[in-house]
């Protein structure tokens, strides 16, 4: 049907997928938490390893960023502080930090979540000018996954054919 890439969840116990009835109210105070405080670490995805047998690539969520709420707004210090770690971890090891959200979360406090939203976006500025962090479409990501997947396999061809006894060098 066309899809390439999907985005799947963080690797932490506490994000895994389950029906929303049956999630607890421990692990929603924890997710809450995560969100403000590194609970689960940075969250941040290497470039090996995203591509699934049968061709698809997970892009795996690093943070998701939640909207505004006027009752923890004096937390929102600690949610930038939180975002830019992982972003500047992920930045200067070449890695992925993958941050989404839902944009109809955006509709309440717009100003509040569209002020926040701009400082995300000046620490990437930052995190592009000091470490060459770019921003991609999950289709680049698996596009880029693709082509470094195709490109250790012929290396490893390569090098396999090289070490056979007899073989001709590449």
């Amino acid at each position: 049907h066309g899809i390439r890439s999907y985005r799947g969840t963080e690797a932490s116990w506490i994000h895994r997928g389950e029906p929303a009835r049956t999630t607890t109210r421990s692990k929603r105070l924890c997710r809450l938490t995560d969100a403000y405080l590194p609970v689960t670490g940075s969250n941040v995805t290497p470039w090996s390893g995203l591509a699934e047998p049968g061709g698809l690539v997970n892009v795996p969520a690093s943070r998701f960023l939640r909207p505004y709420s006027p009752r923890l707004r004096r937390l929102e210090a600690l949610r930038l502080r939180r975002i830019e770690r992982a972003m500047r971890t992920a930045a200067r090891a070449g890695e992925i930090f993958h941050m989404w959200w839902h944009p109809h979360n955006f509709g309440t406090y717009q100003d509040e979540n569209l002020a926040f939203l701009q400082q995300v976006l000046e620490i990437y500025v930052d995190c592009r000018r000091e470490y060459g962090m770019c921003s991609l479409s999950m289709a680049e990501v698996a596009e880029r996954t693709r082509a470094l997947a195709a490109r250790e396999a012929a290396e490893t061809s390569r090098g396999y054919r090289a070490a056979q006894p007899g073989a001709q060098g590449p």
